[in-house]
């Protein structure tokens, strides 16, 4: 059993205790909920993109001060451009990261599923949340977008979040003899995130399968022991919290629950496009 395997049945276990204790537990309010959520993202969450330097360096073959000093130009323009578009075209940046997400998050199944699965894994991310609690969703939406128009868009993805679980299930089941183990974590992600809270969900599935699991394949990727990572990852954590606290600032007048829903999705996004660039690269690089 390598570590991918061990990552995904630690997931499958997280993810029936965090379903037993939002079941039987009564869970804490909305803003309670949100801070455990931007603790965890950042203590877990954002470590796995400090580390697209080793990436950097492999695929851009970085050597020299100028080298470097272009790229992070080029990584954190791309950065200030989902905010700005954030700011201008509020709708435009919802549907876009959306859209972003479903395919990036489908690469955690990368070499693990086939292709239909990996498609309905990671749109599952998107839809499974709207199955039964829209309402929450669509106030997400609207805190994230700045207005109540949030809800019209989580009733949308309510109508197509039932089929697309159904599918998935039925794809899911397909596989399981073919390959058990990407069949029983798509079965665990779509429970935990059509059964528990939204915001709880996410924050189990970002943290125990996407990051953990991203973490894991890039230290295959770099050859490298958990001191140089940590290492490695020390700088852009560092230069995340800065930016984050100077974005919380700038947000504090919108109220509590939207400053922190604001500040961990829209700076989630801005990291996850130049994350993108770098990671799917890779992915590209290696299926060829």
């Amino acid at each position: 059993m390598n570590a991918i395997d061990v990552q995904g049945r630690v997931f499958m276990v997280a993810a029936i205790l965090g379903l037993a204790t939002s079941l039987l537990v009564r869970l804490p309010v909305l803003e309670i909920q949100l801070l455990v959520m931007l603790v965890l993202v950042i203590a877990l969450g954002v470590p796995h993109g400090a580390l697209d330097l080793i990436f950097a360096k492999r695929l851009l073959a970085l050597h020299t001060r100028t080298g470097w000093s272009v790229f992070l130009i080029a990584y954190l323009g791309l950065a200030a451009l989902v905010v700005l578009i954030w700011r201008s075209f509020p709708w435009a940046f919802l549907i876009g990261f959306l859209a972003m997400s479903m395919f990036h998050f489908s690469g955690d199944l990368k070499d693990r599923a086939p292709l239909p699965l990996r498609l309905l894994y990671g749109g599952g991310i998107i839809f499974f949340p709207a199955a039964l609690h829209a309402e929450p969703l669509g106030q997400l939406f609207s805190l994230l977008i700045g207005s109540p128009e949030g809800r019209p868009l989580a009733d949308a993805l309510h109508t197509v979040a039932w089929p697309w679980l159904a599918l998935t299930g039925i794809i899911a089941a397909w596989n399981l003899k073919k390959t058990p183990a990407a069949a029983l974590e798509t079965i665990s992600v779509a429970a935990a995130l059509t059964l528990m809270p939204p915001i709880l969900g996410f924050t189990l599935y970002f943290c125990l399968m996407h990051s953990a699991r991203h973490v894991l394949r890039t230290k295959h990727f770099a050859q490298a022991s958990w001191q140089r990572l940590i290492r490695i990852a020390a700088g852009p954590m560092i230069g995340t919290l800065v930016l984050g606290y100077w974005g919380w600032q700038e947000l504090a007048g919108s109220g509590l629950t939207a400053t922190i829903v604001q500040t961990v999705f829209v700076g989630l996004a801005a990291l996850t496009v130049p994350h993108m660039a770098l990671v799917e690269r890779v992915r590209w690089q290696e299926t060829a």
